[in-house]
This record gives C-alpha cells, sequence and structure tokens, in this order.
C-alpha cells in the first residue's frame, strides 16, 4: 500500500503554503539556519504524527513521512533545474 501524498486541492496547496511561509518568516526574524529551520520542521514532523489516531501504527507514519520527504526534495531538485535552464546558466 502507497502512502503518499500528492497535494490533492486547494486546501491541501493552501495548506503547505501557509507552513512554509511560516517556517520561512519565522526563520528570518530569529536569524536561524537553514539547518535549525530543519530541525524544528523535523520536531514539528515527529509531534504530529505522536497526534495521530492509535489505529495508525509507527511505521506507517514513518513511511508517509519518508516517501513525502524525498516527494518533496525532488520536486525541489526539479524546480531549481528548470530555474536554471530558463535564466540560461544550465
Amino acid at each position: 500500500m502507497t502512502v503518499k501524498l500528492h497535494y490533492k486541492n486547494s486546501t491541501h496547496s493552501a495548506t503547505y503554503s501557509l507552513v512554509c511561509n511560516l517556517l520561512r518568516d519565522c526563520a528570518k526574524a530569529g536569524n536561524l539556519s537553514k539547518m535549525e529551520t530543519l530541525a524544528i520542521a523535523a520536531n514539528l514532523v515527529g509531534k504530529l504524527m505522536a497526534m495521530q489516531d492509535s489505529t495508525y501504527d509507527k511505521e506507517l507514519l514513518q513511511t508517509l513521512v519518508a516517501e513525502n520527504i524525498e516527494l518533496g526534495f525532488m520536486q525541489c531538485r526539479e524546480q531549481l533545474l528548470t530555474t536554471v535552464e530558463v535564466s540560461g546558466t544550465a
């Protein structure tokens, strides 16, 4: 069973944007490094996992998180590559 989450509707996309903007603004306001921001986000993910319904076991939750980390990583790399190619520096 695959557990990947793709942004299926505008609510998913809007929530994602809000969280990203919040993390960016907090990082800027607190002069946090990218690694510190990542650590805070990871801690938040751990807490969100712990708050899930007990019908979901830890392994399923870890799979969901790992697959979405990989998906986000690949999306970012593709976006960066596209940006470089469009700007003519590729």
